[in-house]
């Protein structure tokens, strides 16, 4: 009974000793597996970042375009708000004209 009872014992340890085993193993690959996922995290990130910072020098980019295109485009309006008043002036200056030559 004792000889069963040792065989028994032996067998209890060496169970334990192959679960212990068998955790560990699953411990290194959970370790594995997050080192993994926390570089794959990383490289996300940076990936984001880098979309992040190409987006805002494409938007400032934009901006200044625009604000160019404005600028040109409100010079264009002015001369011709300045060419529209040179004209009326020289049609009002000859209007008078005719005007006192009819009195």
């Amino acid at each position: 009974e004792i000889c069963s009872l040792k065989q028994k014992l032996k067998k209890s340890e060496n169970d334990v000793l192959e679960i212990q085993h068998n955790l560990q193993q699953k411990i290194k690959l959970l370790e594995m597996d997050k080192q993994s996922m926390e570089q794959e995290l990383t490289s996300t990130v940076q990936e984001f970042k880098q979309m992040k910072e190409s987006k805002i020098v494409k938007i400032q980019q934009l901006e200044d375009e625009l604000k160019c295109q404005y600028q040109k485009e409100s010079e264009r309006l002015q001369q011709t708000r300045d060419n529209y008043d040179h004209e009326l002036k020289d049609y009002q200056d000859k209007w008078e004209k005719e005007r006192s030559l009819l009195k």
